[in-house]
């Protein structure tokens, strides 16, 4: 009897680190659902980590300048696996390549950046007046307080005009201008009523910042806007080393543009892609669409990163691929996944694979999400 290799690699969620072995008990969701569906139509197979057997690290396939194609389609076109145990998104040069099967979920383009900054806090005491508002005041308070010394100074100089000159200062820091004439005392007046109005002033504005939620500085909410973040380089996009964009026809060139004045930064590793983000890049993923509450999300508790989906940001089918040899296989792969896919939802969601993200609260600064993984369905 055939016996199918299915090759993949640990994705968080849909390929758990033990899914090569027969005995795990939570291999993944996506695993768990070919493994159902393969039980139905009485196929054997082997699955692979082609992390371990071949290098093949977070890469499910681009095509090459010379026509072939890296990652997981590359090894299925050398005819070193039979089948891609992970659903990717399905394009049509993918088509070309490879078989997919019928789409198991509906996944939608996002970012992951990191945790925004807050546009304020409760306990800073300055937050009250902004930072020109601030050095207003403190010129202010310089300039009356100079003000001060030159009338005391002319006072002083004109009841002892043969004292040395440092003598007078030393009586001018130790003098009250209210030991002098009404000009001096409008002066300090007016240095009384300016402080209690800027005291009153300082005081509502800090009821109103204790009273009102706080904010949080979000870069960007849309592609469009993310792309002029990018250009003007206040962020950067980080990537795997193999990884391509998703984008819509009308947006596609706009990219190449900015890209060219702020190049992809990449990285070969999970932990140096999230240092990536950490530090202020841009990583764009794919996330199933029924998993995100709205807009904005937390990612997660251990990564508390924030979700971004632009509204208007198509929409991708995952499927399943085979080796273009296997129609037959294909058809009764597809036979068997119809009848699996009302417990798709159910498997996604259990064992503690996927959850709905919690939707982003600035209510709430405890809650940064549920255990939930950002899929790289690309």
């Amino acid at each position: 009897m055939t016996n199918i290799r299915i090759g993949a690699f640990p994705l968080e969620k849909d390929a758990q680190t033990c899914f090569e072995l027969p005995s795990c008990k939570h291999p993944g969701a996506e695993v768990e659902i070919l493994k159902m569906v393969f039980r139905l139509i009485g196929v054997n197979y082997t699955v692979i980590d082609v992390w371990k057997e071949f290098g093949e690290v977070y890469d499910f396939g681009a095509k090459q300048a010379d026509g072939n194609w890296s990652g997981m389609i590359g090894l299925l076109q050398k005819d070193k696996l039979d089948m891609i145990g992970l659903s990717m998104r399905i394009s049509s040069d993918r088509e070309e390549a490879v078989l997919f099967s019928y789409p198991t979920r509906v996944f939608q383009s996002v970012f992951v950046i990191a945790p925004p900054t807050f546009t304020c806090t409760r306990q800073f005491i300055f937050n009250a007046f902004s930072r020109t508002v601030w050095l207003f005041i403190v010129f202010f308070v310089i300039l009356l307080y100079l003000s001060d010394l030159f009338i005391n100074y002319f006072k002083l100089k004109g009841i002892h005009p043969d004292k040395p000159i440092h003598r007078l200062f030393l009586d001018l820091f130790s003098t009250s201008i209210s030991l002098y004439n009404i000009s001096a005392r409008v002066l300090l007046l007016v240095i009384l009523i300016t402080t209690f109005l800027l005291s009153q002033l300082y005081q509502t504005d800090m009821y109103a910042y204790l009273s009102a939620p706080l904010t949080f500085a979000i870069p960007f909410r849309t592609t469009k806007e993310a792309l002029d973040v990018v250009e003007k380089k206040k962020m950067y996009f980080a990537a795997y080393e193999n990884q391509t964009f998703l984008c819509t026809q009308s947006i596609c060139n706009r990219y190449q543009q900015v890209i060219k004045k702020n190049p992809v930064r990449r990285a070969f590793r999970e932990k140096e892609v999230q240092n990536l983000i950490t530090n202020g890049g841009i990583y764009q993923s794919t996330v199933d669409s029924a998993l995100l509450p709205g807009q904005l999300s937390w990612l997660n508790e251990k990564q508390k990163y924030l979700i971004i989906r632009d509204e208007d940001a198509p929409s991708y089918y995952v499927a399943y691929s085979f080796s273009k040899k296997y129609k037959k296989m294909v058809d009764k792969f597809n036979s068997a996944l119809i009848e699996v896919l009302p417990a798709v939802s159910l498997i996604t969601t259990g064992h503690g694979y996927n959850t709905r993200k919690i939707p982003f609260e600035v209510s709430d600064l405890q809650i940064y999400g549920i255990s939930s993984g950002v899929h790289n369905k690309i």
